[in-house]
This record gives C-alpha cells, sequence and structure tokens, in this order.
C-alpha cells in the first residue's frame, strides 16, 4: 500500500489535470458539471484535491471532456 503521501500526490496530480484540461477547454466548473452530471461544488473539491472521486467520476469527468480516463491520472510531460 502507498503512504499517505504518495496517495495526497496522485489525489493533487488528478485535481491539476482536471483543472488543466477543463481550463484548456475554456468551461468553468458549471460547465464541466454539467457534462459530467457533476455538481460545481463536487468538482471545487476535486480540483482543489479536497476529495478523493471514485473510478465512476473520473470516467465520468474524462468522458464529458472526451479524453482517455488515464489522462486524468499520468503525470504532465513537458
Amino acid at each position: 500500500m502507498r503512504n499517505r503521501s504518495e496517495v495526497l500526490a496522485l489525489r493533487k496530480r488528478v485535481a491539476s489535470n482536471i483543472k488543466r484540461l477543463r481550463n484548456e477547454r475554456g468551461w468553468a466548473q458549471e460547465q464541466l458539471g454539467e457534462h459530467a452530471e457533476l455538481s460545481q461544488v463536487y468538482l471545487s473539491r476535486v480540483e482543489n484535491a479536497r476529495v478523493a472521486c471514485s473510478i465512476d467520476t473520473l470516467a465520468a469527468i474524462a468522458d464529458a471532456m472526451n479524453v482517455d480516463p488515464i489522462a486524468l491520472v499520468e503525470p504532465i510531460t513537458e
């Protein structure tokens, strides 16, 4: 099992990827929420790494943004 700091780092990576992809589309959290059928309040908590979302939620977010769910968890390469 991974330690707590590794889990938090993964949660922050997911949060950053969601926010980056959302901003690339020019969407507000409300718009992503409508497409993914999630509340803006919940998305805010996900994007701020306050909550860990389920695989089902990751899939819904990825689907809404038309990306592979892996794009939400992989490290950003520059």
